[in-house]
Order: C-alpha cells, then structure tokens, then sequence
C-alpha cells in the first residue's frame, strides 16, 4: 500500500490546493491568534507539512522561533524549500 504523503507529486498537489482553497492561511491565523503566540516565542509545529502554518506564524509573529516537524519527508522539503533551507530541490 502506498502512503500518498511520502509522494512528491501529492506534496506539491497538497500544497496547491490548500492555498487555492484560501481557508487555510485564514484557518491558520486564527489559531495563531487564540493561542496567544507573542513576540519572541519559540513554538513547535507538530505536523507543520508544507509549512503553511509555518508561514504564518513567521508572517504574523515577529521574531518567532519555529520549528517544523511531519512524518512526510516530502511534505517538509516542500516547507524547507518555501523558506529556502533545502540546498538541492527534491526531485519533483
């Protein structure tokens, strides 16, 4: 059985959709919001994907601290790439 989150091509597909949708990056800032994350704060993204939430929070927070882990290694190349941490792109 395949798992369709260790497949680049459904990463990038994830990813597309989710911003195509706009609910998302909208979903995502209000989380932020009513968790109360401040200035400064050192927050864990457990299951952060293709860091869209990571996004946000760097967006709306200022110096934020995040750190990103998912149990896709594509899923977190995409979010490495976004944020230009990934030295090679994953081949897509």
């Amino acid at each position: 059985m395949t798992n369709v989150f260790q497949i680049m091509g459904y990463a990038i597909q994830y990813e597309q959709a989710n911003l195509d949708l706009g609910e998302y990056p909208i979903c995502a800032r209000q989380s932020i919001k009513l968790a109360g994350v401040k200035r400064g704060s050192r927050v864990l993204d457990v299951g952060c994907g293709t860091g869209i939430s990571t996004y946000e929070l760097f967006n709306s927070v200022p110096k934020v601290n995040v750190v990103g882990v998912d149990s896709s290694q594509e899923m977190l190349s995409l979010a490495l790439l976004k944020f230009g941490l990934l030295q090679d792109s994953p081949a897509l």
